[in-house]
């Protein structure tokens, strides 16, 4: 016992030993990435392709390096050089080059393998992404960029050189005049580098918004954000339901204007069909009767409703004719397979990430609304006899309550009953109504109506006694 209440004290005072000899010491933070960390000359970083002088490529497409690489990282798929379209000064180039960064565990093994000193390692560390097709860099990342006296290949050897030559190191620069030749077997057209890194101008242009597609996101968008907000602000249920179908309507919009065109469709038929079923059962709980139909509450309702039935009809008329009219290329290709397992080997193959991430959310949403709507009844539930004696005992509102549109004109929910004397009583309608504010006012109506039939029972009495 005395050993363990010594350890009990003993303990503590060496934890906070060694917190104070920490205090004293030199700190020691590393501003990353503000000021990035500097490796040792020899450090395994990425991968880098290299060139020769005159820009022609050095790897030869042998797949030695896929072959040592113990983490099966690499592919590589060599083709034949022409002197239509040279890549590399021998036979053969790396027609497609990858390194899979989710798989290598940079051991450096390829680098050995190498036979031309093609494919080195840079310091270069900072690989994380945050997807895994993110991760697989192609020939195009890999490459070293141009620096001065190399042109972009594919095109000609220096004149009067060979192979060996290249390898001997007697070739420093491109020849004056060469020029990148155009890529006939492939169709590609050659396209003017700009910089080092040998950016065309289309792919610069691909990251330029046209003003159509700046127009179009802007007004649909500021639309979209609208009708979200109006669907959460909206008194009226049906007044939200219709805001959120309008803006499923402009994600689909964005969904087809930038090619998804599955996703589009399927985003009209299933969610924005879903909110219209919402839509009618909204109404049919709220009850709108026949005759609340024939009030517009928007001016020009009717003629808006008519002009966008006609538009539809008239696309949709259009959509159809144009299906039949014309004939698709490609569709041999998409329907060998069938529509349904083509489907299965995306969702299930390339899509089978995000495929279960969804199932996941909807799964979870579905638990999350019963849960929060399932109350568990932590208590007996009181009987009738015990309700009664609970109501005598606290004293209040003994008998049943009086049904709502006693002595007025109007039996429905939203019309409180009326007293003997014509004002209305509270208790005869429902406290969400009154909440509400849905409750209608009829007591004037109803005491005039009262005074009415007062006046002329008093004119028949006056009338009878008189005969009498």
């Amino acid at each position: 016992m005395p050993d363990a209440e010594n350890e009990k004290w003993q303990n503590p005072v060496a934890g906070f030993g060694v917190t104070f000899k920490a205090m004293f010491k030199k700190r020691l933070t590393e501003q990353y990435p503000e000021q990035p960390k500097t490796t040792a000359p020899r450090f395994h970083g990425r991968h880098q392709l290299n060139r020769h002088p005159d820009g022609l490529e050095k790897c030869i497409g042998c797949e030695l390096c896929a072959w040592a690489c113990p983490a099966d990282a690499i592919y590589v798929e060599g083709a034949d050089n022409t002197e239509e379209e040279r890549y590399s000064p021998g036979e053969r180039y790396g027609a497609v080059y990858q390194i899979n960064y989710a798989r290598c565990i940079l051991c450096g093994l390829c680098i050995e393998a190498c036979p031309t000193r093609a494919l080195t390692m840079t310091n270069e560390f900072e690989l994380a992404d945050a997807s895994r097709e993110s991760l697989i860099y192609t020939k195009e990342q890999l490459l070293a960029g141009l620096t001065e006296g190399m042109v972009e290949a594919p095109h000609s050897i220096f004149p009067g050189t060979d192979e060996q030559d290249y390898y001997r190191g007697l070739v420093t620069g491109a020849a004056p005049g060469t020029e990148r030749q155009v890529a006939v077997s492939k169709g590609e057209k050659a396209a003017p580098s700009e910089g080092v890194g040998g950016v065309s101008t289309i792919a610069a242009a691909a990251t330029v918004t046209s003003t159509g597609e700046a127009v179009q996101f802007w007004v649909l968008g500021t639309v979209a954000v609208i009708g979200a907000l109006s669907t959460i602000l909206m008194k009226k249920a049906v007044h939200s339901a219709l805001s959120l179908a309008g803006t499923m309507i402009i994600l689909a919009v964005f969904y087809l204007a930038n090619g998804a065109y599955f996703l589009g469709v399927v985003q009209v038929i299933v969610y924005t069909g879903a909110i219209m079923m919402l839509f009618l059962f909204v109404v049919m709980l709220v009850g709108v009767t026949a005759a609340d139909s024939l009030k517009e509450t928007l001016k020009g309702q009717r003629w808006m409703a008519v002009l966008c039935a006609l538009g539809f009809g008239t696309l949709l008329i259009a959509g159809i004719a144009h299906a039949r009219l014309n004939h698709f290329n490609g569709l041999g290709r998409i329907n060998s397979g069938g529509h349904v397992e083509g489907l299965a080997t995306l969702i299930f193959t390339k899509y089978v990430f995000a495929f279960e991430i969804t199932g996941a959310l909807l799964i979870t949403a579905a638990v999350g609304a019963m849960v929060l709507t399932h109350r568990e009844r932590t208590e007996r539930a009181a009987t009738q006899r015990e309700l009664a004696e609970r109501r005598v005992r606290e004293g209040v509102q003994l008998p049943p309550l009086p049904a709502p549109g006693v002595y007025a004109r109007h039996n429905a929910v939203d019309v409180a009953g009326l007293l003997p004397d014509g004002t209305p009583s509270e208790l005869t309608v429902s406290k969400t109504l009154r909440a509400r504010g849905q409750i209608r006012d009829v007591s004037s109506q109803a005491l005039s109506d009262l005074k009415a039939l007062e006046q002329a029972s008093a004119e028949r009495l006056g009338r009878e006694e008189a005969s009498q």
